[in-house]
């Protein structure tokens, strides 16, 4: 009835799954939180304000793969190609889904959480078009989300940017993180994990190179299979080459805005 995926590539986002027959999925997203109020001992109970939600279709997207080989290479090859090929496969896969998940146009791809004009709205800015800014941008961005959050927030930003943030100095030139950098093994920013997402933007202007937040709240990746993988030995027979065909459909969107920041 529901469709089982493989062992996910990656924690940073949750998985979903969609029935067989559906090409799209309503999600859940919170548009509204709830409060709850003190009362005395016999005042009157009314009605809290009550979180509220609404329904967003995501649509499922086909991510392709196709590998002509020679049959001659498939034979003659001194190790087992044809597993090295799915292997290469399923890889790079899952290289262009973390970049559909972050810049997607929603078009053809997921919708990239930076393509979410929604959500990057509520960024936080450096201050400059060209720098990182200073220390106090780092910590701006670190108290930019609400409390509830922050328990699972990690940073995301390519090594390089991390490698600027790494670089900033006290005003007498002093390294902002200390000199002893093995500290920072595994990389930590205000005692935050730092993911590495290589599909996010170096410094320039206006664009995002660092996302802090709970990224599990913020996105969710909808499967609608995991991979499959065809092998034909008889369309491309006469060329002498077998043909190996992967696909994969999958989708994904910002459910919860608030659960994480970007600066600009």
């Amino acid at each position: 009835f529901l469709m089982l995926r493989r062992p996910p590539r990656s924690t940073l986002f949750p998985y979903t799954t969609l029935f067989r027959s559906a090409r799209t999925v309503q999600i859940p997203k919170r548009t509204s939180a709830g409060a709850a109020t003190w009362k005395g001992e016999t005042e009157t109970r009314t009605e809290t304000t009550n979180p509220a939600y609404g329904l967003v279709d995501a649509s499922v997207r086909d991510l392709i793969a196709v590998i002509d080989i020679s049959y001659d290479e498939l034979e003659d090859a001194v190790f087992d190609l044809e597993t090295e090929l799915r292997t290469e496969m399923v890889s790079q896969f899952a290289v262009a889904e973390g970049a559909g998940f972050i810049t997607g146009n929603g078009v053809t791809q997921p919708l990239g959480f930076l393509s979410d004009t929604t959500f990057t709205t509520g960024y936080k800015a450096s201050g400059s078009a060209s720098t990182i800014g200073t220390g106090d941008t780092i910590i701006d961005l670190f108290t930019g989300i609400k409390s509830g959050y922050s328990r699972n927030a990690v940073f995301g930003m390519n090594l390089q940017t991390f490698g600027k943030v790494l670089q900033l100095k006290t005003g007498s030139g002093a390294y902002l993180m200390g000199r002893n950098l093995d500290a920072l093994m595994p990389m930590k920013l205000l005692g935050k994990p730092v993911v590495e997402l290589p599909d996010m933007p170096d410094i320039a202007a206006d664009v995002y190179p660092i996302i802090y937040g709970d990224l599990r709240q913020l996105y969710t990746v909808i499967d609608r299979s995991g991979i499959s993988i065809v092998i034909d030995n008889l369309t491309q027979r006469s060329a002498g080459l077998v043909r190996f065909s992967a696909i994969e459909r999958v989708g994904g969107l910002v459910t919860n805005e608030e659960a994480a920041i970007v600066l600009k």
